[in-house]
């Protein structure tokens, strides 16, 4: 096998022989593209013959090509920072170029917004929801103002909807049931029913709502110490309440004494249990005030069925004796 320097000087020395810069690479080219084997086993075993110099011409290339990168990074950074400062200082300017180039590459926009909405569309719509939901009444507008100009569109989309027999079939009878249901409620002298019906933006906020309600951590902690709060409520009213109000008439009492405005008996004795079953619990810091009104409504109305049942066995015990 030649001498690989022998191979180069005898390439170097058909390159002078042939000073044409097209013709020596287009030779080059094709001795190339014959000899690719040929090539890479001279490559081998001149960077085997020789490889500490291989490792120092290849830590050069390797210095040049960061070098390169580093400047073209430069000249790129340079670029963005004029392009900048011109945006900046030439706002008018920037916003024609815009709008002219939009008008000019309509077909370009569309199909750059189909790839975006394609690879994001979640992201979207979502956005799109959130800026219907910011404005409602605009939201009505706009929509308002597209069903009046497409009026023939949607005429046209109704038809194609109901030209699904089963689609048209149960229409049908959903508006059958609701003129009987209608004569119905007016025959017995009831009023119409009436229905709200949600807009999307009210169904998103309630399913924000609800998630932020049964996703929250802290929900089982809460539900335990409202359950606990309004169960031993109801025990202490139930055995302690003729005591309570006593304790909350003499209260009345001494506030009328000394001349300040009456409060109710009942919201003094409630709010004395409030506090004493708050004192014994071991945790109520994620009880609310409407988690407290809850469970006073909720003790209100056993202790009212309590008595009633007291009274109603009372009764029934003196009919009897």
């Amino acid at each position: 096998m030649n001498d690989p320097s022998e191979e180069r000087a005898a390439a170097r020395k058909s390159l002078a022989e042939h000073p044409s810069a097209g013709d020596a690479a287009e030779r080059r080219r094709q001795y190339v593209a014959a000899n690719r084997d040929r090539i890479r086993e001279l490559n081998r075993l001149w960077r085997s013959e020789h490889l500490d110099r291989a490792r120092e011409l290849n830590r050069d290339s390797m210095r040049r090509a960061a070098a390169r990168r580093h400047r073209e990074a430069e000249v790129r950074a340079r670029g963005r920072e004029r392009a900048k400062r011109w945006r900046l200082e030439h706002p008018e300017r920037r916003r024609e170029y815009q709008q002219r180039w939009v008008a000019e590459n309509r077909e370009k926009v569309r199909e750059y917004y189909n790839r975006y909405y394609e690879a994001h569309r979640s992201e979207v719509n979502a956005r799109a929801a959130a800026r219907r939901d910011a404005d409602p009444e605009r939201t009505k507008q706009i929509t308002r103002q597209w069903a009046e100009r497409n009026k023939e569109r949607r005429a046209e989309s109704q038809r194609n909807r109901r030209s699904d027999p089963e689609i048209y079939q149960s229409e049908l009878e959903a508006n059958a049931a609701a003129r009987r249901l209608k004569r119905s409620l007016s025959r017995a002298g009831l009023p119409p029913k009436r229905i709200h019906a949600a807009t999307a933006a009210e169904r998103r906020a309630n399913e924000r709502d609800a998630d932020d309600y049964f996703n929250d951590p802290s929900r089982p902690e809460h539900l335990r110490q409202f359950t606990v709060f309004a169960e031993s409520l109801t025990e202490h009213m139930l055995k302690n309440g003729a005591r309570m109000r006593e304790f909350a008439e003499a209260y009345v009492s001494s506030r009328t004494r000394v001349g300040l405005p009456s409060v109710s008996v009942e919201d003094i004795a409630y709010a004395r249990a409030v506090e004493i079953v708050s004192d014994r619990m071991r945790r109520v810091d994620l009880l609310t005030g409407r988690d407290v009104a809850a469970a006073v409504r909720s003790t209100k109305a056993e202790v009212g069925r309590e008595e009633r049942q007291r009274q109603f066995d009372g009764l029934v015990n003196a009919v009897l004796i």
